[in-house]
């Protein structure tokens, strides 16, 4: 009998218990967020899977950071939008990775990683100024490479002279607020044991 009286009681109790929920309040303080950039590499693009695509740019780092921003007083911030959910047509490119099932060279069938089923967005100029400046590929010595739109496609969707040196997308915009990640494809690309080509 006890027990069951136990069990009323805390039923009571917590059904009793108003939910409340603080509210917050947005202070920018001294910072100005007007407009807000980011530069980097694949990891602030949005690249994932081994593609840059639409739903990849979305919960893009930049992205949602931006989104905090605006609440703050930020302006919009502009992407590089790939429509296709599955990347960007360029030679060499493939569609991103998704979990599937694929037989090795003997004939076995397992699940992994294989690509996806469907088209890519061919490559072409986005054709306006973009707030994220991030280059699948980058190194951070690439954004000082004049013509570096040459080298690697995902730049030359943005950029808006092809002789251009990333840093120089920068001016045009006006920032007041700045977020940076680059160095780590300087680091990675050499980790497997084999040098490889400075551009890309």
């Amino acid at each position: 009998m006890k027990k069951i009286l136990f069990i009323i009681l805390s039923i009571a109790l917590f059904a009793s218990c108003e939910r409340k929920i603080d509210t917050f309040n947005v202070d920018k303080g001294n910072a100005n967020f007007t407009t807000y950039i980011a530069m980097g590499n694949s990891l602030m693009s949005g690249y994932a899977d081994g593609a840059l695509y639409h739903t990849g740019q979305q919960y893009s780092i930049p992205n949602i950071i931006a989104g905090q921003l605006q609440l703050a007083g930020s302006g919009k911030f502009v992407q590089p939008v790939v429509a296709s959910e599955y990347g960007v047509q360029y030679p060499g490119s493939t569609t991103k990775y998704v979990l599937g099932y694929s037989s090795d060279c003997k004939g076995v069938t397992s699940m992994g990683p294989v690509h996806a089923q469907g088209t890519l967005q061919p490559l072409a100029p986005v054709g306006y100024l973009v707030n994220n400046l991030a280059i699948p590929g980058a190194k951070s010595f690439h954004m000082l490479f004049p013509g570096y739109a040459n080298y690697n496609p995902y730049y030359a969707r943005f950029a808006t002279s092809a002789t251009n040196m990333v840093v120089q997308e920068i001016a045009p915009l006006n920032p007041t607020f700045f977020t940076i990640w680059l160095g780590d494809n300087d680091v990675l690309s050499y980790t497997n044991g084999v040098v490889i080509d400075l551009i890309m």
